[in-house]
């Protein structure tokens, strides 16, 4: 996942199945981002293999992509 930002900013992470169910919701914190293009893994996440809708969201803004989990 990534995203570009003016600022450090927190950022809200949500991952929905192909049905529209939540799977996954957590928070990066600002410490953790920085001005510019950043880049993130879920690795804590048991999420299982197959296609997702992900959402950011910061500050006033929201993203929402397409992702393929897979080995």
């Amino acid at each position: 996942m990534s995203v570009n930002l003016q600022q450090p900013t927190p950022i809200d992470v949500e991952i929905r199945n192909a049905e529209g169910k939540m799977i996954h919701q957590s928070q990066i914190a600002a410490s953790e981002t920085t001005s510019g293009f950043n880049f993130f893994k879920l690795q804590e996440a048991k999420i299982p293999y197959g296609m997702y809708m992900y959402t950011l969201t910061f500050g006033n803004e929201t993203v929402t992509r397409k992702v393929v989990w897979s080995e």
